[in-house]
């Protein structure tokens, strides 16, 4: 099974009960808002790309592989979290009015 696969085979509500009540497994948590947290990481790959091709030309052309790949990364992850949301969602309706013994 594909590593993306495996994302939609975790989509459960007790699964997400459980991260809830009992945490994740790394406690590992950055503060930092969003854009923050974007504009460190950017910054970061610019210096190394920057470093590496001293022609601008040449920069540019490779920076806009790389941000490119990263939109797309982006575009993809958000598809998924998107299906994942529908799919609890989807759950947790078919529980609705539900009266178990």
């Amino acid at each position: 099974m594909d590593y993306i696969q495996q994302i939609f085979s975790r989509v459960n509500v007790q699964l997400i009960r459980e991260f809830l009540f009992y945490g994740p497994v790394s406690e590992k948590v950055d503060k930092r808002g969003y854009k923050a947290r974007i504009e460190e990481a950017k910054k970061q790959a610019f210096e190394i790309l920057e470093e590496k091709f001293t022609d601008s030309q040449e920069l540019d052309d490779v920076s806009d592989k790389v941000f490119g790949y990263s939109a797309t990364c982006q575009d993809v992850y958000m598809e998924i979290g998107l299906q994942c949301g529908f799919a609890l969602a989807l759950e947790m309706l078919k529980n609705v009015g539900k009266k178990e013994v």
